[in-house]
């Protein structure tokens, strides 16, 4: 029943549900998505109001991976045409961002980059990767985070590189 949304209930439930009771990983959150909104189906402004705020709740979650959901939300609930209300500026904005976040979604190989080294050579990310374990830090000398955690990473890699073949690059 449409009406249920002018009341609190049905979002407090929403947010409750996808929060306490479904395992916070893309793959069961998707599924669940796609149950939920497969039942919302039945009613225009219900499917509406869910798409919207399960879009809204992923694209801006904190925790990492969980922006797998808000890619697979514009992919099968937008891009398809189910998005009604939404005009083709709307439309083009959210694919834009779900086309930019696809490409560095975690599990995914990243984007292969050029960049300068620390030497202010060109280095190609793909071609540096000749190890079984390759670990690439961005950073700026500048940054105070960086200059803490910096010093860390050269630590780790110590002890690492003993039992691995493994390649850190900065």
């Amino acid at each position: 029943n449409d009406n249920i949304l002018r009341t609190p209930i049905y979002e407090s439930k929403l947010d409750r549900y996808f929060e306490k009771m479904v395992l916070q990983t893309p793959d069961s959150l998707k599924k669940e998505c796609d149950m939920i909104l497969g039942k919302a189906k039945a009613h225009k402004e219900m499917f509406k109001f869910t798409v919207i705020t399960l879009t809204n709740k992923y694209g801006k979650s904190k925790i990492m991976g969980l922006d797998e959901v808000f890619v697979h939300m514009v992919d099968n609930y937008y891009s398809n045409g189910q998005a009604f209300w939404l005009d083709s500026a709307g439309l083009y904005r959210l694919q834009d961002r779900a086309k930019t976040l696809k490409y560095t979604l975690v599990g995914n190989p990243a984007p292969n980059i050029t960049m300068k080294d620390t030497a202010d050579q060109f280095r190609v990310l793909y071609n540096e990767c000749y190890a079984d374990y390759n670990v690439m830090i961005f950073w700026d000398p500048d940054c105070g985070h960086c200059k803490k955690e910096i010093p860390k990473w050269n630590e780790e890699y110590e002890k690492l590189k003993k039992d691995y073949n493994i390649i850190f690059s900065l």
